[in-house]
């Protein structure tokens, strides 16, 4: 089953009423998160070597086997499995004829919509198919605001924008300076605009927003520490080219507002980016 935003409340509440949850997108941070708390809330753990099996590619050949096994200690097991394709299809299919109470996560960042597998499961009423797709605007700060509220701490508005704007799109990055956050703050704390600054430091260089912004004003130097940086917090690439894609949107749009006969000073265009509008 395709499982859409409004849906997906169904597989992060009860994850052990679907026999398959394949997870795909963008974000790589955001299909580990969803894997680790579907196992979570299914073993109590995500690390139990008795009931939790993790293959990646080398040992994919191992899925009917471990999804078929029973539990030594008893409960339902989990597996999860990374770097998931359509060369796990045949053996997809073997699983789902058999019977078991066997979760299996299949972690698939990147999955074409084409993709066979996928379009296996989105068909059967009784797995999940779940898109993970970079968050931003008003869908991040929810994250964010509903994040600190499970630390009990909340956030200014003028905070949270800031924040927003410079977090990377990766989850499990966002998710790093969040803790953070709420580390500083301490239970029942409230996080001003100059606590979030002091806090965050030196991240703000690690967003894609300011390689965008170095990028399209000839700032190559910068531009390019800020990508690398970003790569090295786990942000895909193509979450980067999304975002620079819709900064150059947002500047046509600017240009356009002025009726071409000017630039804002984010807008200015350096002789190092011809042809950018």
């Amino acid at each position: 089953m395709k499982i859409d935003a409004r849906s997906l409340p169904r597989v992060t509440r009860d994850p052990g009423a679907w026999r398959i949850i394949l997870l795909h997108g963008e974000d790589t941070g955001l299909i580990r998160e969803r894997a680790q708390d579907a196992v979570r809330q299914i073993v109590g753990s995500v690390d139990d070597p008795f009931r939790v099996a993790v293959l990646d590619k080398e040992t994919h050949d191992r899925l009917e086997e471990e999804a078929t096994a029973f539990s030594l200690m008893g409960g339902r097991r989990a597996v999860r499995v990374r770097d998931a394709g359509d060369t796990l299809l045949k053996a997809v299919t073997h699983v789902l004829e058999q019977k078991t109470d066997t979760l299996v996560v299949l972690e698939a960042p990147g999955l074409p919509s084409r993709s066979k597998l996928r379009a296996l499961l989105e068909k059967r009423e009784d797995c999940a198919s779940v898109g993970c797709y970079p968050e931003e605007g008003r869908t991040l700060e929810a994250t964010i605001t509903q994040m600190l509220a499970s630390h009990t701490v909340r956030i200014d508005p003028d905070a949270l924008h800031w924040l927003t704007g410079r977090l990377g799109a990766d989850r499990s990055a966002a998710r790093s300076e969040v803790e953070k956050l709420a580390l500083y703050a301490g239970d029942s704390g409230t996080l001003s605009l100059e606590d979030v600054h002091a806090c965050i430091g030196d991240a703000g260089s690690v967003s894609v927003e300011d390689a965008a912004f170095a990028a399209t004003e000839g700032r190559r130097t910068e531009a390019d520490l800020a990508i690398e940086r970003a790569l090295a917090e786990g942000i895909s690439p193509i979450a980067i080219a999304r975002t620079f894609l819709s900064h150059l949107h947002r500047l046509r749009r600017v240009r356009a507002g002025h009726g071409g006969r000017g630039r804002s000073e984010r807008c200015h265009q350096s002789p190092e980016t011809p042809g950018l509008f």
